[in-house]
């Protein structure tokens, strides 16, 4: 599952509210999930004491330089957990636009292990 901007916090909603929902791979692009304000609104924590949502096996959120939703808080291991793995990507002069994250590797690698195909060296 591959979700963008605010798309990351509607989804993340609907993975915690659903547990029985069964993700092998959550992609999280340019997600404001680490701001104060958006974390405000998804308390309380789960019933666990986490915030890692029941059914998601493995989640990878990729953050650019200079996406200003992700500015304060690019990464999500400090507040979701450190089963996440934080990556970093250039995006150009459109940060925030789903075109050049969807080409980098590091959204890449996730999804194609996510649909079983073959990852290689890239």
């Amino acid at each position: 599952m591959v979700a963008h901007s605010l798309g990351t916090v509607i989804t993340y909603e609907i993975l915690r509210q659903h547990p029985e929902i069964q993700v092998e791979e959550f992609v999280t692009v340019g997600s404001p999930l680490g701001e104060e304000f958006v974390r405000a609104s998804i308390q309380p924590t789960l019933e666990d004491g986490s915030q890692w949502p029941g059914g998601v096996v493995r989640w990878t959120n990729v953050a650019a330089e200079g996406d200003l939703a992700t500015a304060a808080a690019p990464r999500l291991a400090p507040v979701f957990g450190d089963r996440i793995v934080d990556e970093f990507v250039f995006n150009g002069a459109h940060p925030h636009d789903i075109e050049p994250y969807l080409s980098t590797p590091a959204v890449g690698r996730p999804v194609a292990r996510g649909l079983d195909l073959p990852i290689g060296d890239r």
